[in-house]
């Protein structure tokens, strides 16, 4: 599973709430939902209308959307 709490900081920073960037992405708040739970996976462009919206580099890139979920080894 992916974490996405960078990717929840910079939806706040730029656009406030999350309607504000499904509408940006062209989805709706449910699919948004979805994609931030992990239930479903982001588009690439949904990633790429990100990358410009946010101004990404490719070290942000990995760390907004393809951050690992550090979970214990026992």
């Amino acid at each position: 599973m992916y974490n996405y709490s960078k990717l929840r900081g910079l939806i706040k920073q730029y656009f406030d709430t999350q309607a504000k960037y499904a509408q940006y992405l062209g989805i709706g708040t449910t699919t948004l939902t979805s994609r931030l739970s992990g239930e479903t996976f982001f588009s690439q462009q949904e990633i790429e209308k990100s990358i410009k919206a946010f101004n990404l580099t490719s070290q942000d890139i990995e760390l907004t959307f393809f951050c690992k979920e550090q979970t214990e080894n026992r």
